[in-house]
Protein backbone atom coordinates (compact mmCIF):
# COMPACT_ATOMS: atom_id res chain seq x y z
CA UNK A 1 0.00 0.00 0.00
CA UNK A 2 1.12 3.38 -0.82
CA UNK A 3 1.17 6.61 0.68
CA UNK A 4 2.37 10.54 0.15
CA UNK A 5 2.18 13.29 1.90
CA UNK A 6 0.04 16.33 0.01
CA UNK A 7 -0.90 19.41 0.90
CA UNK A 8 -4.21 21.13 0.13
CA UNK A 9 -3.64 22.34 -4.15
CA UNK A 10 -3.59 26.10 -4.73
CA UNK A 11 -4.60 27.22 -8.46
CA UNK A 12 -3.96 30.66 -9.68
CA UNK A 13 -6.03 32.87 -11.66
CA UNK A 14 -6.23 32.57 -14.82
CA UNK A 15 -5.78 28.99 -14.71
CA UNK A 16 -2.89 27.91 -16.70
CA UNK A 17 -3.61 26.11 -19.80
CA UNK A 18 -2.06 22.85 -18.85
CA UNK A 19 -4.19 22.59 -15.75
CA UNK A 20 -7.64 23.50 -17.96
CA UNK A 21 -6.30 20.61 -20.53
CA UNK A 22 -5.86 17.69 -17.19
CA UNK A 23 -9.56 18.67 -16.14
CA UNK A 24 -10.87 18.33 -19.70
CA UNK A 25 -9.36 14.78 -20.14
CA UNK A 26 -10.45 13.86 -16.90
CA UNK A 27 -6.89 13.70 -15.50
CA UNK A 28 -6.97 15.97 -12.02
CA UNK A 29 -6.17 14.15 -9.19
CA UNK A 30 -9.88 14.41 -6.87
CA UNK A 31 -8.10 17.14 -4.47
CA UNK A 32 -6.82 18.73 -7.77
CA UNK A 33 -10.41 18.92 -9.39
CA UNK A 34 -12.16 19.72 -6.41
CA UNK A 35 -10.40 23.31 -5.96
CA UNK A 36 -10.99 23.49 -9.96
CA UNK A 37 -14.53 23.25 -10.01
CA UNK A 38 -14.97 25.92 -7.24
CA UNK A 39 -12.88 28.07 -9.25
CA UNK A 40 -15.07 27.81 -11.98
CA UNK A 41 -18.21 28.18 -10.52
CA UNK A 42 -17.13 31.74 -9.72
CA UNK A 43 -15.41 32.92 -12.16
CA UNK A 44 -16.58 33.61 -15.82
CA UNK A 45 -12.89 34.22 -17.24
CA UNK A 46 -11.71 30.88 -16.37
CA UNK A 47 -15.24 29.12 -17.24
CA UNK A 48 -15.05 30.62 -21.03
CA UNK A 49 -11.19 29.46 -21.45
CA UNK A 50 -12.38 26.18 -20.17
CA UNK A 51 -14.94 25.92 -22.55
CA UNK A 52 -12.82 27.85 -26.04
CA UNK A 53 -10.76 25.06 -25.18
CA UNK A 54 -13.17 21.77 -25.12
CA UNK A 55 -14.94 23.21 -28.04
CA UNK A 56 -11.20 23.22 -29.56
CA UNK A 57 -10.31 19.69 -28.94
CA UNK A 58 -14.24 17.97 -29.44
CA UNK A 59 -13.58 19.42 -32.88
CA UNK A 60 -10.12 18.16 -33.29
CA UNK A 61 -12.14 14.46 -32.27
CA UNK A 62 -14.55 14.77 -34.73
CA UNK A 63 -12.12 14.93 -37.43
CA UNK A 64 -11.13 11.78 -38.05
CA UNK A 65 -13.51 9.16 -38.68
CA UNK A 66 -10.54 6.50 -37.51
CA UNK A 67 -11.82 5.14 -34.09
CA UNK A 68 -8.60 4.49 -31.66
CA UNK A 69 -5.91 5.27 -33.44
CA UNK A 70 -2.47 6.61 -31.40
CA UNK A 71 -0.44 8.14 -33.26
CA UNK A 72 2.94 7.13 -33.12
CA UNK A 73 4.86 10.62 -32.74
CA UNK A 74 2.36 12.48 -30.82
CA UNK A 75 1.28 8.90 -28.60
CA UNK A 76 3.66 10.08 -25.41
CA UNK A 77 1.58 13.31 -25.25
CA UNK A 78 -1.36 11.66 -25.62
CA UNK A 79 -1.62 8.36 -23.79
CA UNK A 80 -1.28 8.27 -19.66
CA UNK A 81 2.13 7.28 -18.66
CA UNK A 82 2.24 4.69 -15.65
CA UNK A 83 0.98 6.47 -13.32
CA UNK A 84 -2.57 7.59 -14.76
CA UNK A 85 -1.74 10.77 -16.08
CA UNK A 86 -1.63 12.75 -19.10
CA UNK A 87 1.42 14.37 -20.29
CA UNK A 88 -0.58 17.87 -20.84
CA UNK A 89 2.35 19.66 -19.26
CA UNK A 90 4.45 18.11 -22.09
CA UNK A 91 2.11 19.18 -24.62
CA UNK A 92 2.48 23.22 -23.88
CA UNK A 93 5.48 23.44 -22.67
CA UNK A 94 7.42 21.64 -24.70
CA UNK A 95 5.92 23.60 -27.42
CA UNK A 96 6.60 26.48 -25.89
CA UNK A 97 3.37 27.45 -25.46
CA UNK A 98 2.70 30.97 -23.45
CA UNK A 99 -1.07 32.03 -23.81
CA UNK A 100 -4.37 30.63 -25.25
CA UNK A 101 -3.52 32.44 -28.17
CA UNK A 102 -0.11 30.24 -28.99
CA UNK A 103 -2.62 27.10 -27.12
CA UNK A 104 -5.22 27.42 -29.92
CA UNK A 105 -2.99 28.06 -33.04
CA UNK A 106 -1.24 24.53 -31.67
CA UNK A 107 -4.71 23.13 -31.57
CA UNK A 108 -4.79 24.28 -35.45
CA UNK A 109 -1.71 23.30 -36.75
CA UNK A 110 -2.45 19.65 -34.68
CA UNK A 111 -6.04 19.62 -36.47
CA UNK A 112 -4.62 19.55 -39.81
CA UNK A 113 -1.66 17.33 -39.01
CA UNK A 114 -4.76 14.66 -38.09
CA UNK A 115 -6.03 15.73 -41.38
CA UNK A 116 -3.48 15.11 -43.58
CA UNK A 117 -2.34 11.80 -42.20
CA UNK A 118 -5.97 10.39 -42.30
CA UNK A 119 -5.91 11.25 -45.70
CA UNK A 120 -2.80 9.95 -46.55
CA UNK A 121 -1.35 7.25 -44.28
CA UNK A 122 -4.90 5.83 -43.08
CA UNK A 123 -3.71 2.51 -44.61
CA UNK A 124 -0.73 2.52 -42.28
CA UNK A 125 -2.26 3.05 -39.90
CA UNK A 126 -4.86 0.70 -40.07
CA UNK A 127 -1.70 -1.82 -40.40
CA UNK A 128 -0.33 -0.83 -37.21
CA UNK A 129 -2.20 0.76 -34.84
CA UNK A 130 -6.11 -0.71 -35.36
CA UNK A 131 -5.13 -4.29 -34.89
CA UNK A 132 -3.67 -3.68 -31.36
CA UNK A 133 -3.23 -6.95 -30.02
CA UNK A 134 -3.43 -8.39 -26.51
CA UNK A 135 -0.17 -7.84 -24.69
CA UNK A 136 2.71 -10.03 -24.89
CA UNK A 137 6.46 -9.60 -22.52
CA UNK A 138 9.11 -8.65 -25.13
CA UNK A 139 11.83 -9.90 -22.48
CA UNK A 140 12.93 -12.80 -24.50
CA UNK A 141 14.36 -14.93 -21.24
CA UNK A 142 12.89 -13.17 -18.68
CA UNK A 143 14.30 -14.81 -14.95
CA UNK A 144 11.85 -17.06 -13.08
CA UNK A 145 10.67 -14.80 -10.05
CA UNK A 146 8.38 -17.68 -8.51
CA UNK A 147 6.25 -20.77 -9.50
CA UNK A 148 2.94 -19.02 -9.84
CA UNK A 149 0.36 -16.59 -11.37
CA UNK A 150 1.13 -12.84 -11.08
CA UNK A 151 -1.19 -10.71 -12.50
CA UNK A 152 -1.06 -6.73 -13.21
CA UNK A 153 -3.14 -4.50 -15.11
CA UNK A 154 -1.39 -2.61 -18.62
CA UNK A 155 -2.91 1.23 -19.90
CA UNK A 156 -4.93 -0.73 -22.82
CA UNK A 157 -9.04 -1.10 -23.04
CA UNK A 158 -10.57 -4.18 -23.98
CA UNK A 159 -14.02 -3.32 -25.41
CA UNK A 160 -16.79 -6.11 -23.25
CA UNK A 161 -20.75 -6.07 -24.26
CA UNK A 162 -22.73 -7.09 -21.36
CA UNK A 163 -26.50 -7.40 -21.40
CA UNK A 164 -26.67 -4.73 -24.47
CA UNK A 165 -24.11 -2.05 -23.51
CA UNK A 166 -20.72 -1.74 -24.40
CA UNK A 167 -17.92 -0.80 -21.50
CA UNK A 168 -14.63 -0.56 -21.52
CA UNK A 169 -12.27 -2.62 -19.57
CA UNK A 170 -8.62 -2.28 -18.22
CA UNK A 171 -6.46 -5.17 -19.65
CA UNK A 172 -5.40 -8.01 -17.19
CA UNK A 173 -2.05 -10.10 -18.36
CA UNK A 174 -1.91 -13.10 -15.98
CA UNK A 175 1.99 -14.01 -16.33
CA UNK A 176 3.55 -17.34 -15.60
CA UNK A 177 6.46 -16.40 -12.91
CA UNK A 178 8.71 -19.18 -13.51
CA UNK A 179 8.80 -18.07 -17.50
CA UNK A 180 7.90 -14.77 -17.65
CA UNK A 181 5.63 -15.55 -20.47
CA UNK A 182 2.47 -13.69 -20.73
CA UNK A 183 -0.41 -17.13 -20.39
CA UNK A 184 -3.89 -15.33 -20.61
CA UNK A 185 -5.02 -11.49 -20.73
CA UNK A 186 -8.58 -10.38 -19.37
CA UNK A 187 -11.23 -10.22 -20.13
CA UNK A 188 -11.96 -12.15 -23.00
CA UNK A 189 -13.45 -9.86 -25.59
CA UNK A 190 -14.34 -10.63 -29.30
CA UNK A 191 -13.60 -6.77 -30.11
CA UNK A 192 -9.63 -5.82 -30.41
CA UNK A 193 -7.78 -4.31 -27.51
CA UNK A 194 -7.06 -0.12 -27.80
CA UNK A 195 -5.04 2.37 -26.32
CA UNK A 196 -7.53 5.25 -24.56
CA UNK A 197 -7.76 8.21 -26.84
CA UNK A 198 -7.58 11.40 -25.57
CA UNK A 199 -9.90 12.01 -22.38
CA UNK A 200 -11.13 8.55 -22.15
CA UNK A 201 -10.80 7.51 -18.01
CA UNK A 202 -10.14 4.08 -17.31
CA UNK A 203 -10.04 3.94 -13.55
CA UNK A 204 -6.31 3.57 -13.79
CA UNK A 205 -6.03 5.12 -10.04
CA UNK A 206 -8.09 2.31 -8.83
CA UNK A 207 -6.33 -1.38 -8.02
CA UNK A 208 -7.99 -4.09 -8.59
CA UNK A 209 -8.89 -7.31 -6.61
CA UNK A 210 -7.74 -10.64 -6.80
CA UNK A 211 -10.12 -12.70 -4.56
CA UNK A 212 -7.67 -14.97 -2.40
CA UNK A 213 -8.40 -18.04 -4.25
CA UNK A 214 -7.22 -16.26 -7.45
CA UNK A 215 -10.43 -17.29 -9.15
CA UNK A 216 -11.93 -14.25 -9.65
CA UNK A 217 -10.47 -10.23 -10.33
CA UNK A 218 -13.19 -7.34 -9.57
CA UNK A 219 -11.72 -3.82 -11.38
CA UNK A 220 -13.79 -0.84 -12.17
CA UNK A 221 -15.47 -0.71 -15.37
CA UNK A 222 -16.43 2.15 -17.68
CA UNK A 223 -19.36 2.95 -20.23
CA UNK A 224 -17.61 3.28 -23.69
CA UNK A 225 -16.22 6.38 -24.30
CA UNK A 226 -17.12 7.34 -20.61
CA UNK A 227 -14.88 9.05 -18.19
CA UNK A 228 -15.69 7.91 -14.85
CA UNK A 229 -16.11 4.60 -13.37
CA UNK A 230 -18.98 4.14 -11.99
CA UNK A 231 -19.56 0.20 -12.21
CA UNK A 232 -17.24 -3.04 -11.45
CA UNK A 233 -16.55 -5.46 -13.62
CA UNK A 234 -16.57 -9.04 -12.09
CA UNK A 235 -13.68 -11.25 -14.50
CA UNK A 236 -13.14 -15.35 -14.11
CA UNK A 237 -9.57 -15.63 -14.21
CA UNK A 238 -9.89 -19.46 -15.95
CA UNK A 239 -11.72 -18.45 -18.77
CA UNK A 240 -10.99 -15.10 -18.78
CA UNK A 241 -15.02 -13.59 -18.82
CA UNK A 242 -16.75 -11.18 -17.26
CA UNK A 243 -19.62 -12.80 -15.18
CA UNK A 244 -21.38 -9.77 -14.65
CA UNK A 245 -20.92 -5.97 -14.71
CA UNK A 246 -22.67 -4.13 -11.51
CA UNK A 247 -23.54 -0.46 -11.78
CA UNK A 248 -23.35 1.74 -8.40
CA UNK A 249 -26.63 3.64 -7.98
CA UNK A 250 -25.96 7.21 -6.81
CA UNK A 251 -27.92 7.61 -3.24
CA UNK A 252 -31.13 10.00 -3.38
CA UNK A 253 -29.47 13.66 -3.04
CA UNK A 254 -25.90 13.02 -5.04
CA UNK A 255 -24.41 16.17 -6.55
CA UNK A 256 -23.34 15.38 -9.89
CA UNK A 257 -19.28 15.42 -9.95
CA UNK A 258 -16.83 14.23 -12.48
CA UNK A 259 -14.64 12.29 -9.62
CA UNK A 260 -14.68 8.63 -10.17
CA UNK A 261 -17.62 6.85 -7.51
CA UNK A 262 -15.32 4.11 -7.04
CA UNK A 263 -12.00 4.97 -4.51
CA UNK A 264 -11.06 1.08 -3.55
CA UNK A 265 -12.11 -2.68 -4.02
CA UNK A 266 -11.44 -5.49 -1.85
CA UNK A 267 -12.57 -8.98 -1.93
CA UNK A 268 -13.40 -10.60 1.77
CA UNK A 269 -10.87 -13.64 2.87
CA UNK A 270 -13.82 -16.05 2.76
CA UNK A 271 -14.17 -15.26 -1.61
CA UNK A 272 -17.62 -14.53 -0.32
CA UNK A 273 -18.22 -10.50 -0.56
CA UNK A 274 -16.82 -7.54 -2.96
CA UNK A 275 -16.55 -4.24 -0.87
CA UNK A 276 -16.44 -1.18 -2.84
CA UNK A 277 -15.32 2.62 -0.60
CA UNK A 278 -17.19 5.25 -2.34
CA UNK A 279 -16.68 8.91 -2.34
CA UNK A 280 -19.74 10.92 -2.91
CA UNK A 281 -20.80 14.59 -2.58
CA UNK A 282 -24.57 14.97 -1.09
CA UNK A 283 -25.73 18.42 -0.17
CA UNK A 284 -22.13 19.85 -1.52
CA UNK A 285 -20.50 17.59 1.10
CA UNK A 286 -18.36 14.63 0.84
CA UNK A 287 -19.40 11.48 1.92
CA UNK A 288 -17.65 8.19 1.83
CA UNK A 289 -19.71 5.05 2.12
CA UNK A 290 -18.42 1.74 2.28
CA UNK A 291 -20.62 -1.05 0.14
CA UNK A 292 -21.26 -4.73 -0.04
CA UNK A 293 -22.14 -6.79 -3.02
CA UNK A 294 -22.72 -10.48 -2.80
CA UNK A 295 -19.45 -12.24 -5.27
CA UNK A 296 -21.38 -14.95 -6.54
CA UNK A 297 -24.76 -12.98 -7.65
CA UNK A 298 -23.41 -9.09 -7.43
CA UNK A 299 -26.44 -8.09 -5.17
CA UNK A 300 -26.20 -5.44 -2.93
CA UNK A 301 -26.60 -5.83 0.29
CA UNK A 302 -27.48 -3.05 3.17
CA UNK A 303 -25.26 -0.08 3.14
CA UNK A 304 -22.62 -1.40 5.59
CA UNK A 305 -21.92 2.40 7.01
CA UNK A 306 -24.64 5.13 6.32
CA UNK A 307 -23.30 8.32 5.44
CA UNK A 308 -20.43 9.67 7.05
CA UNK A 309 -20.92 12.87 7.10
CA UNK A 310 -19.88 14.40 11.13
CA UNK A 311 -15.60 15.27 11.20
CA UNK A 312 -14.95 12.03 13.31
CA UNK A 313 -16.53 9.80 10.84
CA UNK A 314 -15.34 11.59 7.59
CA UNK A 315 -11.71 11.03 8.81
CA UNK A 316 -11.99 7.46 8.96
CA UNK A 317 -12.73 6.80 5.69
CA UNK A 318 -11.53 10.16 4.06
CA UNK A 319 -9.19 10.42 1.10
CA UNK A 320 -6.14 10.92 3.52
CA UNK A 321 -6.88 7.39 5.60
CA UNK A 322 -5.36 4.26 5.05
CA UNK A 323 -7.71 1.55 4.86
CA UNK A 324 -7.41 -2.08 4.76
CA UNK A 325 -9.94 -4.97 5.09
CA UNK A 326 -8.41 -8.59 5.86
CA UNK A 327 -11.68 -10.31 6.87
CA UNK A 328 -15.40 -10.15 6.83
CA UNK A 329 -15.88 -8.56 9.76
CA UNK A 330 -13.57 -5.73 10.54
CA UNK A 331 -11.85 -2.86 8.60
CA UNK A 332 -8.94 -1.31 9.63
CA UNK A 333 -8.16 2.56 8.88
CA UNK A 334 -5.20 4.47 10.27
CA UNK A 335 -5.54 8.56 10.47
CA UNK A 336 -3.15 10.97 11.08
CA UNK A 337 -4.56 12.77 14.69
CA UNK A 338 -3.97 14.62 17.81
CA UNK A 339 -5.19 12.94 21.03
CA UNK A 340 -7.37 15.20 24.08
CA UNK A 341 -3.73 16.17 25.41
CA UNK A 342 -3.07 17.79 21.91
CA UNK A 343 -0.15 15.02 20.58
CA UNK A 344 0.27 14.34 17.60
CA UNK A 345 0.20 10.82 16.50
CA UNK A 346 -2.56 8.43 14.46
CA UNK A 347 -5.23 6.77 15.42
CA UNK A 348 -6.24 3.06 14.16
CA UNK A 349 -9.97 2.80 13.78
CA UNK A 350 -11.04 -0.57 14.26
CA UNK A 351 -14.64 -0.23 12.12
CA UNK A 352 -16.77 -3.66 12.64
CA UNK A 353 -18.61 -4.26 9.35
CA UNK A 354 -21.37 -6.54 11.01
CA UNK A 355 -22.58 -3.50 13.01
CA UNK A 356 -21.82 -0.60 11.09
CA UNK A 357 -20.12 0.75 14.27
CA UNK A 358 -16.45 2.04 15.50
CA UNK A 359 -15.93 -0.89 17.94
CA UNK A 360 -12.27 1.01 19.05
CA UNK A 361 -9.58 3.33 18.28
CA UNK A 362 -5.92 2.96 19.00
CA UNK A 363 -4.11 6.18 19.54
CA UNK A 364 0.24 6.10 18.83
CA UNK A 365 1.82 8.90 19.49
CA UNK A 366 4.01 10.86 17.17
CA UNK A 367 5.18 12.95 13.99
CA UNK A 368 2.69 11.09 11.02
CA UNK A 369 3.35 12.96 8.47
CA UNK A 370 3.62 9.92 6.09
CA UNK A 371 2.37 6.62 6.88
CA UNK A 372 1.25 3.23 5.53
CA UNK A 373 -0.80 0.13 6.84
CA UNK A 374 -0.44 -3.54 5.72
CA UNK A 375 -2.40 -6.90 7.35
CA UNK A 376 -1.10 -10.30 7.56
CA UNK A 377 -3.43 -12.36 5.18
CA UNK A 378 -4.97 -14.18 8.40
CA UNK A 379 -5.79 -10.75 9.85
CA UNK A 380 -4.25 -11.46 13.13
CA UNK A 381 -1.70 -8.81 12.71
CA UNK A 382 -1.26 -5.13 11.61
CA UNK A 383 1.43 -3.34 9.99
CA UNK A 384 1.63 0.22 10.74
CA UNK A 385 4.37 2.45 9.09
CA UNK A 386 5.68 5.85 10.44
CA UNK A 387 7.54 7.43 7.50
CA UNK A 388 8.53 10.33 9.22
CA UNK A 389 10.53 7.85 12.33
CA UNK A 390 11.19 4.75 10.35
CA UNK A 391 9.45 3.08 12.80
CA UNK A 392 7.14 -0.09 12.06
CA UNK A 393 4.60 -0.99 14.45
CA UNK A 394 3.11 -4.63 15.11
CA UNK A 395 -0.05 -4.27 16.20
CA UNK A 396 -2.52 -6.95 17.22
CA UNK A 397 -6.06 -7.15 15.66
CA UNK A 398 -7.07 -9.25 19.06
CA UNK A 399 -5.85 -7.19 21.76
CA UNK A 400 -6.25 -3.80 19.84
CA UNK A 401 -2.64 -3.07 21.03
CA UNK A 402 1.33 -2.17 19.81
CA UNK A 403 2.89 -5.34 21.12
CA UNK A 404 6.67 -4.51 19.53
CA UNK A 405 7.98 -1.45 17.07
CA UNK A 406 11.15 -1.46 15.59
CA UNK A 407 13.13 1.81 14.39
CA UNK A 408 14.52 0.94 10.79
CA UNK A 409 16.39 3.72 10.67
CA UNK A 410 18.85 2.46 12.99
CA UNK A 411 18.52 -1.25 12.50
CA UNK A 412 21.53 -2.70 14.24
CA UNK A 413 22.91 -3.43 11.11
CA UNK A 414 23.74 -0.32 8.75
CA UNK A 415 22.56 0.50 5.46
CA UNK A 416 25.10 -0.64 2.38
CA UNK A 417 25.12 2.86 1.50
CA UNK A 418 23.98 6.13 2.53
CA UNK A 419 22.89 7.41 6.17
CA UNK A 420 19.87 6.88 8.79
CA UNK A 421 16.64 7.53 7.05
CA UNK A 422 14.19 10.36 7.76
CA UNK A 423 11.67 12.43 6.61
CA UNK A 424 10.51 9.43 4.00
CA UNK A 425 7.84 11.26 0.91
CA UNK A 426 6.72 7.62 -0.14
CA UNK A 427 6.19 4.48 1.19
CA UNK A 428 4.55 0.92 -0.21
CA UNK A 429 3.98 -1.69 1.72
CA UNK A 430 3.63 -5.53 0.30
CA UNK A 431 3.52 -8.85 2.67
CA UNK A 432 4.29 -12.90 1.50
CA UNK A 433 1.47 -14.59 1.05
CA UNK A 434 2.33 -16.73 3.79
CA UNK A 435 2.79 -14.24 6.19
CA UNK A 436 6.31 -14.42 7.64
CA UNK A 437 7.89 -11.38 5.87
CA UNK A 438 7.02 -7.83 5.13
CA UNK A 439 9.00 -5.48 3.06
CA UNK A 440 8.67 -1.55 2.70
CA UNK A 441 9.76 0.18 -0.19
CA UNK A 442 10.68 4.01 1.62
CA UNK A 443 11.56 6.96 -0.97
CA UNK A 444 13.28 9.47 1.56
CA UNK A 445 15.00 12.66 0.91
CA UNK A 446 16.78 14.14 3.63
CA UNK A 447 20.34 13.18 2.33
CA UNK A 448 21.11 14.44 -1.75
CA UNK A 449 20.60 12.54 -3.83
CA UNK A 450 17.27 11.25 -2.03
CA UNK A 451 18.04 7.68 -0.85
CA UNK A 452 15.37 5.08 -1.92
CA UNK A 453 15.54 2.17 0.54
CA UNK A 454 14.30 -1.78 0.56
CA UNK A 455 13.59 -2.67 4.14
CA UNK A 456 12.96 -6.80 4.92
CA UNK A 457 11.21 -7.22 8.24
CA UNK A 458 10.94 -11.01 9.49
CA UNK A 459 7.35 -11.10 10.78
CA UNK A 460 7.77 -14.04 12.86
CA UNK A 461 10.72 -12.75 14.68
CA UNK A 462 9.46 -9.29 14.86
CA UNK A 463 13.13 -7.66 13.87
CA UNK A 464 14.97 -6.35 11.17
CA UNK A 465 16.31 -8.36 8.22
CA UNK A 466 18.02 -6.33 5.74
CA UNK A 467 17.78 -3.31 3.68
CA UNK A 468 18.82 -2.65 0.06
CA UNK A 469 19.78 0.28 -0.90
CA UNK A 470 18.96 1.70 -4.90
CA UNK A 471 19.60 4.05 -7.01
CA UNK A 472 16.61 4.82 -8.40
CA UNK A 473 12.65 5.54 -6.97
CA UNK A 474 11.45 1.83 -6.04
CA UNK A 475 7.16 2.50 -6.69
CA UNK A 476 5.11 -0.16 -5.86
CA UNK A 477 5.68 -3.54 -4.51
CA UNK A 478 4.39 -6.78 -4.20
CA UNK A 479 6.02 -9.90 -3.03
CA UNK A 480 5.86 -13.48 -5.65
CA UNK A 481 3.67 -15.93 -5.02
CA UNK A 482 6.28 -18.14 -3.28
CA UNK A 483 8.16 -15.36 -1.85
CA UNK A 484 11.05 -15.24 -3.37
CA UNK A 485 11.19 -12.44 -5.32
CA UNK A 486 10.00 -8.66 -4.62
CA UNK A 487 8.23 -7.60 -8.21
CA UNK A 488 8.66 -3.67 -8.68
CA UNK A 489 6.42 -1.55 -10.94
CA UNK A 490 9.21 1.32 -12.01
CA UNK A 491 8.05 4.67 -13.50
CA UNK A 492 8.27 3.68 -17.12
CA UNK A 493 5.71 1.10 -16.93
CA UNK A 494 8.19 -1.89 -16.59
CA UNK A 495 8.19 -4.68 -14.09
CA UNK A 496 11.53 -5.56 -12.45
CA UNK A 497 12.33 -7.84 -9.94
CA UNK A 498 14.86 -8.28 -6.91
CA UNK A 499 15.73 -11.69 -5.18
CA UNK A 500 14.79 -11.95 -1.47
CA UNK A 501 17.34 -14.29 -0.52
CA UNK A 502 20.51 -12.11 -2.32
CA UNK A 503 18.83 -8.54 -2.53
CA UNK A 504 21.15 -6.47 -5.28
CA UNK A 505 20.08 -4.36 -7.95
CA UNK A 506 16.41 -5.11 -9.52
CA UNK A 507 16.68 -6.54 -12.69
CA UNK A 508 14.20 -6.43 -15.62
CA UNK A 509 10.99 -9.17 -15.88
CA UNK A 510 8.36 -7.59 -18.07
CA UNK A 511 8.33 -5.17 -20.63
CA UNK A 512 5.62 -5.41 -22.99
CA UNK A 513 6.65 -6.09 -26.47
CA UNK A 514 4.05 -2.93 -28.01
CA UNK A 515 5.50 -0.43 -25.69
CA UNK A 516 2.55 -0.45 -23.39
CA UNK A 517 2.99 0.58 -19.88
CA UNK A 518 1.63 -1.85 -16.87
CA UNK A 519 0.08 0.64 -14.68
CA UNK A 520 -1.34 -1.64 -11.73
CA UNK A 521 0.24 -4.55 -10.10
CA UNK A 522 -2.44 -6.90 -8.73
CA UNK A 523 -1.09 -9.63 -6.99
CA UNK A 524 -0.39 -13.57 -7.09
CA UNK A 525 -1.95 -16.68 -6.77
CA UNK A 526 -1.35 -20.48 -7.86
CA UNK A 527 -4.21 -22.24 -9.91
Amino acid sequence: MKASTRATPRIHCPIEPEMLLAEIQGELGIDEARVVHLHLRTCERCSARLEQLRAAYEQIASLSDVPHVPLADVREMVLRDSQGKLRAIRMTRGLNLSGRGALLGAVALISAIIILIVAVVRPILQTRFLNTQRSQNAIAHPASVGNSIFYAETVKLIPVTFNGTQWDIGEIIALDEHTGRVVQSLPASHSTPFLPELGIGAGTNIRPALSPDGKTIVEAAIVADGRSPTAFAVIDTITGKVRYIQTLASPTGADQQSDPFIQHLWISADNAMIFVLTDLAVGGQRSPRLLEFDLASGNQLAPILPPLDDAKASATLGSGSQTVIADTTTLYSATAATDSRGRAGANIAFVNIVNRTTDATLFIPGDFRLFGLSATPDGSQLFLFNGHSDTIYFISTASRSVVNSIDLGNPGTPPAIGKSIQNGEAVAMSISGDGKQLFIALDASADTPRNFELYDVSIDQQSFVSVTQMPQPIGPILVSSDGSSVIMLRNNGKLEWLSVANPKLPAPWVTLSDGAPIIQMIGGNSK
